[in-house]
């Protein structure tokens, strides 16, 4: 078993390529990829990514899904195999917040022959700055660019460090990032390509 992993991050059309990916899980089943569909009907992994990371689910409306992480990766791996699927597509950024521990606990479900691959998304940590200031502003931030910038862009600084690292010196898993671009449908083709 192929489990790819998109880690996002956060504002870099992750949202456009879930859709399109929960859009075309019967074309990418056919050619042996399985993305699993959530039990709460969101597009995205989240509640794995979540359950790893021990957060209350119920903003995710997942508050009676008492699986585990592990539980819920051997349920999608599952469905993978009697699908005749050798790749998982997995997708949330949330993964993104996962460090050593949290990509630990996920790979010890899978037995050793299971190759990892984690893709992200490359943007200017300035720009994904820029964008999530005018979602947070949307949604009632009331602070200044200047307060926050610093703090917004250090996050996905330390998320593609944290993904070099990887590259680097980490055996379990293979790394790759595609730029960044408004087209769901090119970016979805780098993701495959990647």
């Amino acid at each position: 078993m192929k489990v790819v992993v998109h880690v996002g991050p956060h504002r870099t059309a992750t949202t456009s390529i879930q859709s399109l990916l929960a859009a075309s899980r019967s074309v990418l089943a056919e050619v042996g990829v399985w993305y699993p569909q959530c039990h709460t009907g969101a597009t995205a992994h989240h509640v794995l990514a979540w359950k790893v990371l021990e957060r209350d689910l119920a903003p995710l409306g997942a508050s009676n899904d008492s699986r585990t992480a592990r539980e819920t990766l051997e349920e999608w791996i599952a469905e993978a195999r009697s699908n005749d699927c050798a790749t998982l597509l997995l997708s949330s950024e949330d993964f993104a917040v996962l460090r050593d521990f949290g990509w630990h606990s996920l790979r010890s479900t899978c037995d050793e022959a299971t190759s990892w691959k984690l893709v992200a998304t490359r943007r200017d940590p300035t720009e994904i700055a820029e964008s999530s200031y005018s979602h947070l502003l949307l949604n009632g931030l009331a602070q200044e660019w200047n307060a926050v910038s610093g703090i917004l862009a250090q996050g996905s600084r330390d998320f593609y460090e944290y993904l070099e690292k990887l590259q680097r010196f980490e055996a379990w898993c293979d790394v790759s990032t595609v730029g960044y671009c408004d087209d769901s449908e090119v970016f979805l083709r780098k993701i495959v390509a990647a």
